[in-house]
């Protein structure tokens, strides 16, 4: 008997991790896992706020735990840091893939965005900030080991693409991964030859029309420049897993260790069961999780509530829904008003979006709507349009209408398309139709 329990234990050592992978991973495998591929994070020497576990001062207000994190030192804070973990499996285009996903979870974003060419800022200031970071690794198929095939790390939500990295095109990642993170907003982006420094083309592989990277000032133009981020030189705060090897000082080819200060590993399922295991009231969660305002609610993307110790489940399903966020973002059904008419008229319809990946192609948008006059007859109009994005929610569209009704039916256009949160707000000048029309709508 023991005999055969060796001979099925060489046997399962000799299976190739890409088969492994089909399997549940265990809460030690997960743990193993997550600790070989953690990241290196390195912040803006300015940087206040730093990754802490979700449930930090958890029995506290939301409220009363930016206050007392706020009045921690440097190094208080820095003791405290944390990096949320989950492992699972899963099979994309016929592959088996292993996902190790993190959250940096922090206490407070503090940011502002220059808008495109308006002379205003737009403060995106808000409690429990939460932000993930996707590591897709793939087994070589000499050794079975595991190497990373692709790096997705969230920008902003609402219709900003993530930063991503695919070694499979840009070349295979020098370990240990090294992230840069966003002065206040802590979004992030690989630096693959740790130069302190995100370069399009080399640090990442993305192709779309709008690359974020990293911005520290907030300037929200489509087009990426080197100024947009603070070079991160030795006075960069950098943050390593706790007995890594980046934290003992080898850090990868290339770059220079000036320090690196560990972080905890914890698991996110343990703390996601524990939460919802406390069946808070509507009062409690309010207090403990925080309330996005109604005007966020209107006009913002971020949503409070869901930010602290989110619900949703170990799988890919956030993955996904990062990786199409510019198209969900985009599309779908409206109802609004519209200057069609010589009055302000209603309009519903759906909006429809198609990203296309090359960034010489502009991005195909259309919409159908039926526009509904207090008075006279419904009529439809349909545009599609060829859009190109100024920034992350300004584009520039042209492209050919349809309206009918009218004494000529159809018509070329020219326009632009603004996203504020929810609303999408769509002047449009008629080449040779009856001018200047606008529309207003709420998407959902």
């Amino acid at each position: 008997m023991r005999r055969l329990a060796a001979v099925v234990l060489a046997i399962l050592t000799l299976v190739p991790a890409a088969v492994r992978a089909s399997s549940p991973l265990t809460p030690a495998e997960q743990l193993s896992i997550a600790r070989q591929f953690a990241p290196v994070l390195v912040f803006h020497p300015e940087e206040q706020y730093f990754p802490v576990s979700s449930l930090y001062e958890s029995d506290s207000a939301v409220s009363d735990r930016v206050d007392h994190y706020r009045t921690l030192s440097r190094d208080g804070k820095l003791s405290l840091a944390a990096i949320g973990y989950r492992v699972f499996p899963r099979t994309e285009r016929g592959e088996s893939e292993i996902v190790v996903e993190y959250w940096c979870h922090y206490v407070y974003n503090e940011y502002s965005v220059r808008v495109a060419f308006l002379p205003l800022r737009v403060r995106d200031n808000h409690p429990e900030d939460l932000e993930r970071l996707y590591v897709v690794l793939t087994a070589d198929p000499a050794t079975g080991a595991y190497r990373v095939r692709r790096v997705v790390a969230n920008a902003h939500d609402g219709s900003v693409p993530p930063n991503q990295y695919d070694a499979l095109v840009g070349g295979p990642i020098v370990s240990p991964l090294t992230m840069l993170v966003e002065r206040g907003s802590h979004a992030m982006a690989p630096d693959i030859n740790h130069d302190g420094r995100f370069t399009p083309r080399v640090d990442s592989t993305a192709t779309g029309k709008l690359l974020w990277g990293i911005r520290d000032e907030g300037k929200a133009w489509s087009w990426y420049r080197p100024s947009f981020m603070e070079m991160r030189d030795g006075s960069a705060v950098r943050l390593c897993v706790a007995g890594g090897d980046a934290e003992a000082g080898s850090v990868g080819t290339g770059h220079i260790d000036t320090g690196c200060r560990p972080y905890a590993l914890y698991a996110v399922s343990d703390e996601q069961r524990w939460f919802n295991g406390l069946q808070l009231t509507k009062g409690d969660r309010v207090e403990i999780v925080g309330r996005t305002s109604w005007v966020d609610r209107v006009f913002g993307d971020v949503r409070v509530e869901n930010l602290m110790v989110p619900k949703d489940p170990a799988d890919d399903s956030m993955l996904n829904r990062m990786l199409n966020r510019r198209t969900r973002a985009e599309g779908g059904m409206e109802i609004g008003f519209s200057t069609t008419r010589v009055a302000p008229t209603a309009v519903v319809g759906r909006r429809f979006f198609w990203d296309l990946p090359a960034r010489g192609v502009p991005d195909i948008t259309a919409d159908v709507s039926a526009a509904l006059p207090h008075e006279g007859h419904m009529s439809i109009q349909a545009m599609v349009a060829g859009t190109y994005a100024l920034d992350a929610t300004t584009n520039v569209l042209f492209g050919e209408g349809f309206f009918s009704g009218t004494r000529r039916n159809t018509d070329p256009i020219v326009g632009f398309d603004i996203r504020m949160g929810r609303f999408h707000l769509q002047p449009v000048h008629r080449l040779h139709g009856r001018g200047f029309h606008t529309t207003l709508a709420w998407q959902f």
